[in-house]
């Protein structure tokens, strides 16, 4: 590179660092004569014709233009690689699924599996707490809570579709899971919390619009044509070398025109 040499030390820049300036700068906007004169101290008076004979001789320097080449090649690879990541976030985003982070519940009454289906108590001391809060309010003894529904309630458990009570129906309840806990394409659909006038209110990636962006980069959309996106079934994660190239070559053919 030491064809060129007029600029050797504007400013105490080393001029192999200029050079290597210039081959980042064409990379960056393809046009030799913008790069030459971001790389190098341009006279004022300098004419369009002398930056486009200099940044031509650079040009048509050997090593310029293998760094060049080899510049183009690692930012190549650099944008494949980050198109894979950026197709892998939405192709787990699209297959996540939303009861890992909040789900609605249906479960049992406290009738549902007592004995006889009568009201069932967590434990004996569940039981004798609500015997002495019975007696706290003045209740009398003739009428203490009975036990006869048994010991060993669950919340948990399913309710019972022949609950007299409840009818099986039985309770309604909102959970919001651990955020903490969350992995793999849970934690990406999760996109946090806020606390409305109603209540918590869990926010979430749009499903949709990243099946939608993915089916784009790899070429489903055509003509118009929309698929009809299918009940999502558990999916094997993308390649990370066929199907990542592929859609990296096609996203870097979009991107130059």
């Amino acid at each position: 590179m030491g064809k060129f040499d007029t600029t050797s030390h504007d400013h105490g820049v080393p001029l192999r660092e200029r050079y290597e300036r210039f081959c980042g700068r064409f990379v960056e906007s393809r046009n030799p004569m913008m790069a030459f004169r971001l790389s190098f101290v341009v006279d004022d008076k300098a004419t369009s014709q002398w930056v486009f004979e200099q940044a031509d001789k650079l040009m048509a320097d050997p090593e310029i233009k293998q760094r060049i080449q080899q510049m183009r090649d690692e930012a190549a690879t650099a944008t494949m690689v980050k198109v894979q990541e950026l197709m892998q976030d939405w192709h787990d985003i699209a297959v996540a699924d939303p009861n890992e982070l909040i789900s609605y519940l249906r479960l049992c009454c406290r009738y549902c599996h007592g004995v006889d289906f009568a009201y069932q108590y967590t434990s004996e001391s569940e039981w004798a707490l609500a015997c002495a809060r019975h007696v706290d309010l003045g209740g009398s003894l003739t009428s203490m809570p009975m036990a006869t529904g048994g010991f060993g309630f669950n919340p948990e458990r399913d309710p019972n579709p022949l609950c007299p009570m409840c009818f099986g129906v039985g309770l309604g309840e909102t959970r919001v899971h651990d955020t903490r806990k969350l992995q793999g394409p849970a934690r990406k659909l999760y996109s946090g919390v806020k606390q409305t006038k109603n209540g918590i209110e869990v926010l979430m990636q749009d499903k949709q619009k990243a099946r939608e962006s993915l089916a784009r980069v790899l070429g489903a959309f055509k003509d118009g044509w929309i698929p009809v996106t299918p009940a999502v079934e558990p999916a094997q994660p993308i390649s990370k070398t066929e199907t990542a190239e592929r859609a990296g070559k096609t996203y870097l053919r979009l991107v130059s025109g």
